[in-house]
């Protein structure tokens, strides 16, 4: 019977997800490093936003992140997500991030669940953040931010170095995150 379950499972989640295609694997390692990108490209699996709010993206535990249909090529899941252009690659890019911040312990779910009602009862934009003009200061901020902040501020950064206006205030960020560290280490100030 349990051979028969599994069968099924794999039939139906094969279905609605998928392994990442080879340009979407590159762009991974690309943005994330070897490292973390090679870890990110063979944990998650990508799928089509069919229920809830199905213009946005979502990040769920165990690394199924879901889409909405026009980020991907031909507005179908089975074909590759618009890497190519920015604003898709960074809205992927803050998925990947929850997913890397769920391997580090961060509790994002229960966390952008408390941000999200939040938003809808009193108005704070859990996105929202001070870009600092310099590097560390920016890195600083990244280390205390909220998953959703963390979240944007990796966008933004992905997003520019897409369009080719990477930031300069965002370079140890994304060093940071490539090197996986999502917050400071104790003793370092």
């Amino acid at each position: 019977m349990h051979r028969f379950y599994g069968a099924l499972w794999q039939r139906m989640s094969s279905r609605y997800w998928r392994r990442l295609l080879p340009q979407e694997h590159f762009f991974v390692r690309t943005i994330f490093g070897d490292g973390m990108g090679a870890w990110l490209a063979g944990h998650v699996r990508l799928g089509q936003r069919r229920l809830g709010d199905t213009r946005r993206a979502l990040s769920l535990n165990g690394g199924w992140l879901s889409f909405p249909a026009a980020m991907f090529e031909a507005g179908g899941m089975r074909q590759s997500l618009r890497l190519s252009d920015p604003v898709v690659a960074g809205i992927v890019a803050h998925e990947l991030l929850h997913v890397l911040q769920r391997r580090q312990k961060q509790p994002v779910t229960r966390q952008a669940l408390l941000l999200q009602c939040q938003w809808l009862l009193q108005g704070r934009d859990p996105y929202s953040y001070s870009n600092c003009s310099s590097a560390a200061g920016q890195l600083r901020q990244f280390w205390r931010a909220s998953v959703e902040q963390q979240g944007q501020m990796w966008q933004d950064c992905v997003q520019a170095q897409v369009a080719g206006q990477p930031l300069a205030s965002h370079a140890l960020l994304a060093e940071a995150v490539r090197a996986g560290r999502l917050r400071q280490r104790m003793g370092k100030r």
